[in-house]
């Protein structure tokens, strides 16, 4: 919703009676500043209300925070969130995440001309890709060793997931400091664990 050319993709958003946002993803925070949007006070208030002589009574026009939330506001967690966004401003956001659909449009092209197989279509920065090996049998176990020999080197990390029925590597930018040289330094290791995990395969005995 930031960015001009991602608010499409949230296209009846609206329709939702409650969103959750990790800010931790794009929004470049450290991990716990969970948000959770509801259109409606009352599930929040039958999960969270509470009753004591010593806080004041709840307030309807006011909302007091202590009825709908779990910490009754005395963490500001949502401090996190505020800097960056009183730092960035919402022009700042939004390129930073033009800055991110560009990287990840790059990741795509740059794996189909190295001879990967992209496996998704997504205007997001995730791609699902795997080796073109002409050993099916062996997929899951060359994908496990590439992925294993990337996040060993301590320079990229990735993950594996199951895609329709078939192991397969991915690859999510959502690190603001993420640039084009990362993406070219992670394109560089995976060619080099796809050519080690590939020798070891044929390697082995059926």
């Amino acid at each position: 919703m930031l960015a001009d050319e991602g608010q499409a993709l949230l296209c009846g958003i609206e329709k939702a009676d409650s969103v959750t946002i990790d800010p931790h993803k794009w929004l470049c925070v450290p991990m716990g500043a969970g948000m959770f949007l509801s259109r409606d006070w009352r599930p929040l208030e039958t999960a969270f209300a509470v009753s004591t002589d010593y806080m004041p009574s709840a307030s309807r026009k006011q909302r007091d925070p202590y009825i709908h939330s779990l910490q009754w506001s005395r963490r500001f967690i949502g401090l996190k969130l505020f800097i960056a966004l009183a730092n960035l401003g919402i022009d700042g956001y939004a390129e930073m995440i033009r800055r991110q659909l560009g990287l990840g449009r790059y990741l795509h092209s740059a794996l189909l001309a190295r001879g990967w197989q992209v496996l998704n279509e997504s205007p997001l920065p995730l791609v699902c890709f795997a080796p073109d090996t002409t050993t099916p049998d062996r997929q899951d176990t060359v994908v496990r060793r590439i992925v294993d020999h990337v996040v060993a080197t301590g320079v990229a990390w990735l993950s594996t997931v199951d895609l329709r029925g078939r192991l397969v590597i991915r690859a999510c930018i959502t690190s603001y400091e993420t640039t084009q040289a990362d993406v070219d330094l992670l394109l560089e290791l995976l060619d080099e664990a796809r050519t080690r995990a590939s020798i070891l395969a044929v390697g082995e005995p059926s």
